[in-house]
């Protein structure tokens, strides 16, 4: 006769045991099949983000449990632990700065690392002063102006 094992996608080894009956003798089969070896996968391998930020999907493929990580506190994680294969949120805030900002998840397992590296985008350049018109009696005084941006600015006057 044949024995047959069928595939062990697990990391944990697998045993079982043959009985072999006849004439009034027993024989015993001893077997033994070892687990696969660790997977750990995530994708997609980068993510981008507009400034204005939002969520995206990561997918993990695994036969082991691994937990995520991100390296930025802008980038926060929701669901980002698991056992086998599995799904994460990655939420970028917004950038108000000009400035791309990045940042990497890292998801690890049982020795097994993946990176993600994230880029997010930076905000259009803003300049906004309010009020745009002041009017002075002649004998002069000051007046405060409110100056909104998230970019360096000065102020000069033409008199």
């Amino acid at each position: 006769f044949t024995a047959t094992a069928s595939n062990n996608a697990t990391v944990n080894p697998l045993t079982a045991v043959i009985t072999l009956t006849g004439g009034g003798l027993t024989q015993i089969i001893n077997i033994t099949q070892a687990g696969a070896g660790a997977t750990l996968t995530a994708t997609p391998t980068t993510l981008n983000y507009v400034a204005a930020g939002g969520s995206q999907t990561i997918t993990v493929s695994s036969n082991i449990s691994w937990t995520a990580t991100s390296s930025q506190g802008w980038l926060t994680l929701t669901g980002g632990a698991g056992t086998g294969n599995g799904t994460f949120m990655a939420a970028a805030s917004n950038n108000a700065t000009v400035t791309p900002r990045t940042a990497q998840v890292t998801v690890t397992g049982s020795g097994l690392t993946q990176i993600i590296n994230i880029t997010q985008a930076g905000a259009g350049a803003t300049l906004t002063a309010t009020p745009t018109t002041l009017n002075y009696v002649a004998a002069g005084g000051s007046q405060t102006i409110t100056v909104s941006s998230n970019i360096s600015w000065t102020a000069t006057s033409s008199q």
